[in-house]
């Protein structure tokens, strides 16, 4: 047992003292990581401006289909759909609920991240924008089950589409239905 001690204690030495010189040594070699690591981060992301288009009066909305959970409806409004350079799909969501009572607000979305941003809400009384006191950009979570629905039918393959054109594709087929226009038969939007 004695034996199998000091054997075990000297062991533990040895490599102590072997730790430093392998340290020094090594800042002498040039970074090897560079020759087997080509990947290089690239600059963070940064969201471009965008000022907020003027309020929605006489806008085509498009209906999207929800949860049977979730009351009352959701509508897009696809006039002013914009994807920006910044990856950012940006569009007017109109809630109204079931009473018919009508939520407007200016978002954006960061399909890639699933990240959600609010820019301002609608005044319908006054026909104006009030930017939103905390627009921060937050994780979207499978609780919010009203932007999920907006995610999937707006970036169903996980990432942002690249042009507008191709959103308003994904919008189709979400099931997105023209109700800009109550008194004809609904159909399927165009831009």
């Amino acid at each position: 047992m004695k034996q199998l001690a000091r054997t075990l204690t000297l062991s533990l030495l040895l490599a102590a003292a072997a730790n430093p010189a392998h340290a020094d040594m090594a800042k002498d070699r040039p970074d090897r990581t560079s020759r087997f690591n080509s990947y290089q981060e690239g600059p963070a992301w940064q969201e471009g401006q965008q000022a907020l288009p003027p309020f929605p009066e006489a806008v085509k909305w498009v209906e999207l289909p929800m949860p049977a959970s979730i009351r009352g409806k959701i509508f897009i409004g696809i006039d002013d759909l914009q994807r920006g350079d910044d990856e950012v799909v940006r569009y007017t969501l109109r809630q109204q609920s079931s009473s018919g009572i009508d939520n407007i607000s200016r978002e954006g979305l960061h399909c890639m991240q699933r990240n959600l941003r609010i820019y301002a809400f609608g005044d319908t009384v006054n026909k104006r924008w009030i930017e939103s006191q905390n627009g921060t950009w937050r994780h979207l979570t499978d609780a919010d089950m009203l932007r999920r629905s907006l995610v999937e039918a707006m970036c169903p393959k996980g990432w942002t589409p690249p042009n507008r054109e191709e959103i308003l594709v994904n919008l189709n087929r979400a099931g997105g239905i023209d109700r800009s226009t109550p008194l004809d038969k609904p159909h399927k939007i165009k831009d």
